[in-house]
């Protein structure tokens, strides 16, 4: 009795099932490590978008720039493959409806959000099928709330605002000269770091 390529069917079987599992594991490292990227790229947006600016649209920009800069460097290029990942800023910057709170003036919610999809996950196992039932990836929300300070604008109009509340205080020393009409010539609007 002859038994020469017995195991052969075993071996296809085995050597399917680990290279199936080693793609799968490959995968999944390397989605770990853009994920890292991507994470440090919200992060490095979100810091660009905290900072004062003139208003908040100029601090957006200097946001999406970051993120625009930090996408096309070469060392990044490689790992931001439209083929294997998909990574798209989102122009929002507050996210507190989605978080409720009592205190919605607060910044806790508020920075960059980047839509994370790994479409490399995607792929099928002969003999085990598709790891993705739509075949779209696997897709998630990459965060950074950091918060943003007030731009010049918003401290303007906040000095602006301070003369008229001094102004309504009772028994305040700047009461007589606000009555007396005086009190406006001399409070001057500066922007101060206080804001």
């Amino acid at each position: 009795m002859n038994n020469r390529g017995t195991l052969t069917l075993d071996f296809i079987f085995a050597i399917v099932l680990v290279t199936g599992l080693s793609g799968i594991l490959m995968a999944l490292s390397l989605s770990l490590v853009v994920v890292e990227v991507a994470q440090y790229t919200a992060f490095a947006s979100s810091r660009a978008y905290f900072g004062a600016h003139l208003n908040e649209q100029k601090q957006n920009e200097l946001a999406q720039a970051k993120f625009n800069q930090l996408k096309s460097n070469k060392a990044f290029k490689m790992v931001f493959n439209e083929n294997w990942f998909d990574i798209k800023y989102n122009d929002d910057h507050d996210f507190r409806a989605e978080y409720p709170d009592e205190n919605q003036t607060s910044n806790t919610f508020v920075g960059t959000r980047l839509d994370f999809n790994a479409k490399m996950l995607s792929f099928k196992v002969p003999g085990f099928g598709s790891t993705s039932p739509d075949d779209k990836g696997f897709k998630a929300k990459i965060n950074s709330y950091l918060g943003r300070e007030p731009t010049h604008q918003e401290c303007m109009d906040f000095v602006t605002q301070r003369w008229e509340q001094i102004k309504t205080l009772e028994n305040g020393r700047f009461a007589p000269a606000a009555q007396a009409g005086s009190g406006n010539q001399v409070y001057v609007v500066i922007a101060d770091n206080g804001c």
